[in-house]
């Protein structure tokens, strides 16, 4: 499906043009074209910029868990007196409180190093993946181009 979907874009853009507008397409722009429309290398580049992410990720689980709590509460207390029966206002209190929390896993049953060395796999497949779809597209393009080109010159 995806080699008729480029072959129809590669040929209707080769193809005899209107008359008031001509395009030439070379091989190189053809080339760029496809590696933008070819949804199964758009696809791999996707998945190796994750695969990559999921590296870093990995790497910030090494480092510790900061926080900074913080908070502040105002009170007043108003009462009515008992015997006057008028309002009495005490001055408002206020309190402030703050804190750092620092928080690491120093053992996790070697979790965190198997996960880094499937992360590393992963990101190597990745990449493997784009280079593979990279070529696939650039040769589907490179065999319409040249079928384009043979088929105008006769």
């Amino acid at each position: 499906m995806h080699t008729r979907s480029l072959t129809g874009v590669l040929l209707a853009l080769a193809a005899t043009p209107l008359a008031a507008q001509q395009r030439t397409v070379t091989l190189p722009d053809a080339i760029q074209l496809a590696l933008r429309a070819q949804p199964t290398y758009i696809q791999a580049v996707g998945d190796a910029s994750v695969a990559h992410t999921r590296q870093r990720e990995y790497l910030g689980s090494w480092l510790p868990t900061i926080s900074l709590p913080t908070s502040m509460s105002k009170s007043s207390s108003t009462r009515i007196d008992a015997t006057t029966q008028q309002r009495v206002s005490a001055p408002a209190s206020t309190s402030y409180s703050a804190g750092l929390n620092l928080s690491m896993n120093i053992f996790d049953g070697f979790r965190r190093e198997a996960q880094g060395h499937a992360n590393g796999a992963n990101a190597e497949s990745a990449d493997a993946n784009v280079v593979v779809q990279q070529f696939s597209v650039i040769l589907q393009t490179k065999q319409t181009f040249f079928n384009a080109v043979a088929a105008d010159e006769l």
